[in-house]
């Protein structure tokens, strides 16, 4: 069974053919055979009745003629001359009533009163007969002819006997020849049974083979040749509309592929656009905790000049007394404190604009980068601004306290 199935298919469809082939010739040659040896036989025996027939026809005319049957003159030499023309017989002779062998092909057998079952079923026969018997020399087919005098009685029988042999030597040509034919015939479908199959199965089957083969290893330009309408032809069919639908499919995927290539490369564009702009919003973020911590620490400049005020007006409270003594000149230069207390009071309401103006900005800022970039600058200005009137502003109350 491993042997079997280790084989191709075209090996093991070639066995079983052969196979097919030996049982169908063998039967074929023994009911031949069988057929023939009959036909063999029935021939051969009609021959001998022929030859049969030819002799009673001659002791008939004899008889005709008054003679008695043991009074036949060269009977006896005319049987001998009959078996020795034809080898296959094996003998003939000629009994009456009684069983007596009145003429013999052999000699030694004349009067004498053979007693076995062939002779008394012969002399038993009122009709034509063939009989089968087998002796020392081997079988025998004979045929019987029982003889009628000119009144129609009875008088005796004649017996021509054909050798088995000849009907098997017959027979063996038979099978010899049919063996051979045969052989040769198997020979011969074996050849045109192998054409078949390897031009209309096997090749197309190793086609196709190699095409699969070459589709699994990603070559999808080759297609199967089909020829005809038969089931080889719909697999190679099938197999050119697989290829065509995995042609259709890769390119499809080739598409998405290329489609995703093109995705992916936006999504990384905007990927980076969105990185530069997180990292311009995270350098104006830094910006603007600069800004605001200059604006804390002016702020906190502003607190110390308005502390330092705070003290210098107290101060100027206790040196009331000696600004009682100099009441006159301070009269005189009322004019000028005035002037100087209105621009004092102009720059403190510039510095709350400005540090409107600075919120404003910074509200700006959390909206727009670029702008607050721009905010920036103005609100360092206006900083600078603020510290300025600041300083302008204590120098202005030291002057005043110093009056």
């Amino acid at each position: 069974m491993k042997m079997l199935r280790s084989m191709s298919l075209k090996t093991r469809a070639m066995l079983v053919t052969a196979g097919i082939l030996l049982l169908v010739l063998a039967f074929n040659t023994v009911v031949n055979i069988s057929v023939a040896s009959s036909k063999y036989r029935e021939a051969l025996i009609g021959r001998t009745a022929a030859r049969a027939e030819g002799i009673r026809k001659d002791i008939d005319k004899a008889i005709g003629f008054g003679l008695p049957l043991n009074s036949l003159e060269g009977m006896g030499d005319k049987l001998r001359g009959v078996t020795e023309e034809d080898k296959d017989l094996s003998s003939a002779l000629i009994m009456d009533t009684e069983g007596r062998v009145l003429y013999a092909s052999v000699r030694g057998i004349e009067n004498t009163v053979p007693g076995d079952e062939p002779s008394r079923e012969a002399l038993a026969a009122n009709a034509p007969l063939v009989q089968f018997y087998t002796d020392g020399t081997g079988g025998h087919y004979e045929k019987v002819i029982p003889l009628a005098g000119i009144d129609g009685k009875k008088i005796g029988v004649f017996r021509i006997a054909l050798r088995e042999e000849a009907v098997k030597r017959q027979v063996r040509s038979l099978i010899l020849s049919s063996l051979g034919v045969g052989f040769i015939s198997f020979l011969i479908a074996i050849v045109l049974v192998y054409l078949f199959m390897d031009r209309q199965i096997t090749r197309p089957i190793l086609e196709m083979s190699e095409t699969a083969g070459l589709m699994a290893a990603g070559d999808l330009s080759h297609e199967v040749a089909v020829r005809g309408e038969t089931e080889i032809a719909d697999l190679g069919g099938a197999i050119n509309t697989m290829s065509s639908n995995l042609r259709e499919m890769l390119h499809k995927i080739r598409n998405t592929v290329v489609g995703l290539n093109e995705a992916m490369k936006l999504t990384g564009g905007a990927t980076h656009k969105m990185g530069e702009g997180a990292r311009v919003q995270q350098e104006a973020a830094e910006q603007t905790a600069i800004v605001v911590n200059k604006m804390v620490a002016s702020n906190k400049s502003i607190a110390e000049n308005a502390g330092e005020m705070f003290r210098a007006t107290t101060e100027a409270s206790s040196s009331a007394s000696e600004m009682a003594s100099s009441i006159a000149e301070v009269a005189r230069n009322a004019s000028s404190l005035a002037a100087a207390v209105e621009e004092t009071s102009s720059s403190i309401e510039q510095m709350i604009a400005s540090i409107k103006q600075v919120s404003e900005n910074t509200g700006v800022l959390s909206v727009s980068a670029e702008q607050t970039s721009s905010s920036i600058t103005e609100m360092s200005a206006s900083v600078k601004e603020v510290e300025q009137r600041a300083v302008e502003s204590a120098r202005l109350a030291e002057k005043v306290s110093g009056d």
